[in-house]
């Protein structure tokens, strides 16, 4: 199995700024630094979506979802039919494949929402493969500044090195 990112939204800085500042009079990125949220990191324009500056609440599982359809992460990835089927079929991610001599390689996208809900579903004992896939999905999104999107789970590990996700 291979998985990489491949695209993560980019924000035009400058014309969100310069947009909120005149028609609201502040910049949307105030209480970034007091979080200590660096504006180069992808979690940042999620947590500035609210307009009312409480980016803590934006990147936070209880009350950010609502925002969360506007930031979009794709992976590109090599996986056998199996775990694309359970993908496809259980997931509300855009997926585009083309099949190889073994398995397939696939490009899966969506929100930062589509993403909870199919990490949630795969990171389960239901496939192995799946698991490893949406165990790096997970891991990557974390580092990437969406740690509290899993707020209601615990990674349990297993046997395999991967961990699967129960509620808290």
């Amino acid at each position: 199995m291979i998985i990489m990112p491949l695209a993560i939204t980019q924000v035009h800085w400058p014309t969100f700024i310069q947009t909120c500042q005149e028609q609201l009079g502040y910049s949307p990125t105030r209480n970034l630094d007091t979080l200590g949220l660096d504006i180069k990191s992808p979690s940042s324009f999620l947590g500035c979506l609210d307009f009312a500056n409480d980016v803590k609440g934006q990147l936070h599982g209880k009350r950010g979802y609502e925002s969360w359809s506007h930031f979009h992460v794709s992976f590109i990835f090599v996986c056998k039919s199996r775990t694309l089927i359970n993908l496809q079929t259980y997931t509300s991610l855009t997926i585009t494949s083309k099949q190889l001599d073994e398995g397939y390689i696939a490009i899966a996208s969506g929100s930062i929402f589509d993403w909870r809900l199919a990490v949630i579903y795969g990171c389960s004992e239901i496939d192995t493969e799946l698991r490893k896939l949406m165990n790096y999905v997970l891991v990557y999104l974390q580092e990437s500044g969406f740690r509290d999107i899993w707020y209601d789970y615990d990674k349990i590990g297993l046997q395999d090195g991967t961990f699967v996700l129960r509620m808290s």
